[in-house]
């Protein structure tokens, strides 16, 4: 995930499986979306999952020139769903 914009607000990308650093792991997603639909849905989307009050997911704030490199599968070729991954809402601006 690469950025190429500044000037927002919210719009983390946030890894709702991962444990943020330094904390206690809170609400994190238990379950993932079946990997073999041809489309995936979450009841609730990841929005539960962007309130730092209610969640110690990894969010990763955006900023212009930044990036998140992370890899979806395991060397034997399997998924890592820890990579399951989301767009916070933007409240403000506009996030590119």
């Amino acid at each position: 995930v690469v950025y190429l914009s500044e000037g927002f607000e919210g719009g983390e990308t946030v890894f709702p499986r991962v444990k943020a650093p330094g904390t206690q792991g809170r609400g994190l997603m238990k379950s993932v979306p079946d990997v073999n639909a041809d489309v995936w849905t979450m009841e609730g989307g990841l929005e539960e999952f962007c309130d730092a009050s209610k969640s110690d997911a990894l969010r990763v704030n955006p900023g212009k020139g930044g990036a998140v490199l992370f890899f979806g599968f395991r060397p034997d070729g399997s998924r890592d769903m820890d990579t399951v991954h989301g767009s916070c809402p933007v409240l403000k601006g506009q996030k590119m």
